[in-house]
């Protein structure tokens, strides 16, 4: 009774703000920056696929986040940004993505304060944010000659139109556009009535606003689309497959009169641009072709994803490699040697005053030449966009951080209590071509050795890199033990000493997925033979792991492992041998394993019925009244932080808790909603400082107020 009363006492307070402050930890981009806008004024808006928006009023040389406020990953998901004609401060953007078909914040969201404040003026649409669509055009378009009227092209939602500034919306030929995922719409000012709208199956005209249509291109998609004072235009897509030859076009769209009906003349000029960069490199690119640009001057310029920029001033019939040299401060992640701008040409713009002036986008981030092209600069500076999971701290600096993340495996950081600097990261080791990218999941550390475990997403095999320079450089150790080539990845480590047992997702079995134990940190590893009941048939992969293993917080031989529709189970031996606990007062679905790093048997469980606390090792659980549902949940000595849903929020929030859950109070607030958070961390070393980490705004920190 007297814990009951507690819990009750602490629902009570569970509303309340904790005063505090958030810093953030950047990684200089480091993911999809998909697209740049600007305005005639000089203002840049950004988007990125899963890290929301930005804005930047000094060229790129520094940027700032607009999308605090989203609480759902969806509103995090950009496909399109449009500004106004009339006035920089005017912005919409469109929001969504395939695989959260019913996010509450997908749809169209205008703002009239330059991106601080934000309003939903078109709901229950989605769009293509981190779908293969995103690597296209804007999806959304304020009209030229018109600041009232706005075009919308969604993800199988239908093409849009609004006449009053988004304040009301009308759907234009659902029997077309109804199931067509589109990529990008282009009106030129010289031409009002007519919209080019791109998309998968290829590229479509009207000549009068709407009413009718002409299929000109039927294709597998078309990315992007870009138009002359003159008329003539150019379309570029072909199939979509980044790994492998393609038949990528470079559509030239010409016609003798543009205000008279019939279909415009295609000559495919792709043949020129491979033509020019195998004479330029000594070997034909292979990747699908996304950048697309028209100068003033009416040169044309163009780039594969991972290819060299190229410019034409003959519409394509031939082409100029222009250089990929980078200059200037390199981002973290960076490989010095190559100095070459890295990242995938996603877009290719001139700026609105100066010349010489472009800006880039794509993989990695954005650029820009200050001198047409002949070397780049990264302009990252303020924006975090990358996937990242729970942070884990150094057992012996306690200004070291080490941050799992997507692509660049491990992030290495450096804290000092109030600012954080990320300084090396595992991708500058990556061995060109076999890992393009890597992903970590977990990691551990002593005085100068490091191990991190992940996998290579486009292999599908498993990953182990050694440091054993406290970070400083890396090595990827020779699969020993392990079935590398099985296509499966790591996805979970607990560790102690020397030893560490972990995880292989993907199909439970013998040489296959399961349990397997290292006792010299990683050279070797042995399977722990377990029935396949017991494990489930799969543990997941990169993005969606069914499995969370945790070692105790004051026992090195007791480790525990949590599975999807199985249950827990516990190892007092070193996971040599497991037993499932006892979870009665547990939910029977899928939650995710927590443990207290600092406190002997303390264990915690995040589930979709709520949030439940052992005290040993599992054998009897309580329930904490007033959660209706968490999805993570870590802690250090009682002090306890929590991603979850009180009865009476609308999105999940972070709560913490310094008195082992006897009170508890909110961290996220206005500005810091993070609607795409990964993770929550207890930092062991500064009392009441959390961490959070997403997927796509890279990781923050919060401090209370003292």
């Amino acid at each position: 009774m007297r814990f009951a009363f507690l819990l009750l006492f602490a629902t009570s307070l569970l509303k309340a703000q904790i005063p505090g402050s958030f810093t953030q930890i950047d990684i200089d981009c480091g993911g999809w920056f998909t697209g740049i806008q600007q305005h005639q004024s000089g203002r840049l808006y950004g988007r990125t696929d899963v890290g929301g928006v930005y804005r930047s009023d000094d060229l790129g040389n520094s940027w700032t986040f607009l999308s605090g406020d989203f609480p759902t990953p969806g509103g995090l998901c950009v496909q399109g940004i449009a500004i106004s004609n009339d006035n920089p401060a005017v912005v919409y953007q469109a929001c969504g993505v395939s695989y959260f078909p019913d996010d509450p914040n997908r749809g169209i969201w205008k703002s009239k304060d330059a991106g601080q404040t934000w309003q939903q003026v078109k709901a229950n649409i989605n769009f293509s944010g981190n779908d293969k669509a995103r690597h296209g055009g804007e999806c959304l378009i304020v009209h030229p000659a018109n600041d009232q009227e706005i075009w919308a092209g969604s993800n199988k939602n239908g093409l849009w139109q609004s006449v009053d500034a988004g304040a009301s919306w009308q759907e234009i030929s659902p029997e077309i556009f109804g199931q067509v995922v589109v990529t990008g719409i282009t009106i030129h000012a010289n031409f009002p009535d007519q919209i080019w709208v791109s998309g998968e199956g290829g590229l479509w005209i009207s000549p009068d606003r709407g009413a009718s249509w002409e299929q000109t291109i039927k294709s597998g998609i078309v990315f992007r689309t870009a138009r002359r004072a003159d008329g003539s235009g150019f379309a570029i897509g072909g199939k979509y497959d980044p790994s492998s030859p393609t038949d990528t076009k470079l559509w030239h769209l010409t016609k003798d009169d543009w205000n008279k009906p019939g279909a415009p003349n295609l000559i495919d000029r792709w043949p020129n641009y491979v033509a020019a960069f195998k004479k330029a490199k000594g070997y034909e690119p292979v990747d699908q072709a996304a950048a697309l640009g028209l100068l003033r001057d009416d040169s044309l310029v163009t780039a594969g994803f991972f290819r060299a920029p190229a410019i034409s001033s003959d519409n394509g019939k031939t082409f100029k490699i222009l250089p990929t040299q980078s200059e200037g401060k390199l981002p973290v992640w960076a490989i010095p040697d190559r100095g070459n701008h890295q990242g995938g040409w996603n877009q290719i713009i001139q700026d609105v005053k100066t010349d010489a002036t472009w800006f880039t986008t794509g993989g990695y981030g954005p650029g820009r030449s200050d001198n047409s092209g002949k070397t780049w600069k990264y302009i990252t500076n303020g924006i975090g966009e990358v996937v990242t999971w729970r942070p884990q701290f150094h057992p012996t600096d306690r200004n070291t951080i080490l941050i799992p993340s997507a692509d660049h495996g491990l992030v290495m950081a450096r804290y000092d209590g109030k600012t954080g600097q990320a300084w090396n990261t595992i991708s500058k080791y990556y061995p060109y071509p076999e890992d393009i990218l890597t992903y970590v999941h977990s990691t551990y550390a002593m005085e100068k050795e490091i191990i991190a475990l992940g996998g290579a997403p486009i292999s599908g095999e498993a990953r182990i890199w050694r440091s054993d320079s406290a970070g400083a450089d890396w090595k990827k150790l020779p699969a020993k033990g392990y079935p590398q080539k099985h296509g499966h990845m790591w996805v979970e480590m607990s560790s102690s000493s020397r030893e560490i047992i972990a995880l292989m997702g993907g199909e439970i079995g013998p040489d296959k997925g399961g349990i397997y134990r290292s006792t010299d940190l990683g050279s070797s590893f042995e399977q722990i033979t377990l029935p396949v009941e017991t494990l489930g048939k799969n543990a997941g992969n990169e993005f969606v792991w069914h499995t969370r293993l945790r070692a105790d917080g004051g026992d090195p031989s007791r480790h525990y492992l949590s599975i999807r529709d199985c249950g827990i189970f516990r190892s007092i031996d070193k996971g040599l041998t497991w037993a499932k606990v006892r979870q009665e007062g547990l939910p029977t679905t899928h939650g995710y394993l927590g443990v207290d790093h600092r406190t002997k048997h303390c264990l915690w469980f995040a589930s979709d019925k709520g949030l439940h606390r052992s005290d040993d090792s599992g054998d009897s659980w309580l329930n904490f009244e007033g959660f209706e549902s968490s999805t993570d949940v870590e802690a250090v000595a009682g002090r306890v932080a929590v991603i979850g849903k009180l009865k009476g929020d609308d999105f999940k929030k972070i709560y913490y808790s310094g008195d082992n859950g006897k009170t508890w109070r909110e961290i996220t607030r206005k500005g810091y909603r993070f609607g795409n958070m990964t993770a929550v961390a207890v930092d062991p070393y500064r009392p009441g400082q959390v961490w959070i980490s997403t997927s796509g705004r890279s990781t923050a920190v919060f401090t209370p107020t003292r």
